[in-house]
């Protein structure tokens, strides 16, 4: 293409304002651009989860940005819904991968996390390993469903539990619970509780 006709500044000035531009590659040209701070950017994602499609931008000081992509007037691009996570506090590196059918994201930092989609909600699941500087999908007849994550010394293999989903309800109970038992036959929780009245003295 063209170079000359795309209006984008030099390397050194995208470097010095922190920021993320969306550009259409044919014809060459800027949709829309967006500042982030004063931390440098160290990766970028495009990822649809759920039939709706994000842009991740992992941060060097361990936050994870996130916008939803929606298709402007005339063929155009705008980001939305600006979200921002503290993940960790070293470099995000973002990497998608699929596993058991749902497209998921992995972000290698000191406190390594998988985003997914639920109902339409971005959740973030904690993964028990230490540091990742970078992982990659390992699929194969001796580690199916499994991904390959490197730290500054060692290179692993793991496999990604089906992730939980936590769902959570309040039931106001009017008196003070003091002990909560599962029964497994019934499937129901019992909850045991006091209540404290008061007579026409004011004694309980």
């Amino acid at each position: 293409r063209d170079l000359h006709s795309f209006p984008t500044r030099r390397s050194s000035d995208l470097w010095q304002e922190n920021s993320v531009h969306l550009i259409q590659a044919n014809p060459l040209k800027s949709l829309h651009s967006e500042k982030l701070g004063d931390i440098i950017p160290r990766s970028v994602l495009f990822s649809t989860l759920e039939s709706v499609d994000y842009l991740f931008i992992g941060m060097g000081d361990g936050r994870l940005i996130s916008f939803t992509l929606y298709q402007a007037m005339e063929g155009g691009a705008q980001l939305e819904n600006q979200k921002t996570l503290t993940l960790g506090t070293h470099p995000i590196i973002l990497t998608p991968f699929f596993s058991k059918g749902q497209q998921n994201i992995f972000a290698s930092s000191d406190r390594p996390t998988v985003i997914y989609s639920h109902h339409g909600k971005l959740v973030y699941a904690s993964v028990n390993i230490g540091q990742v500087t970078h992982m990659c999908k390992v699929d194969s007849s001796s580690f199916p469903e499994s991904v390959g994550v490197a730290s500054e010394d060692c290179l692993l293999i793991n496999s990604i539990d089906e992730i939980q989903k936590l769902h959570v309800q309040t039931h106001h109970l009017g008196e003070h619970p003091r002990r909560i038992a599962h029964s497994e036959t019934d499937k129901c929780f019992v909850v045991g509780c006091a209540r404290f009245d008061m007579n026409e003295r004011g004694e309980m």
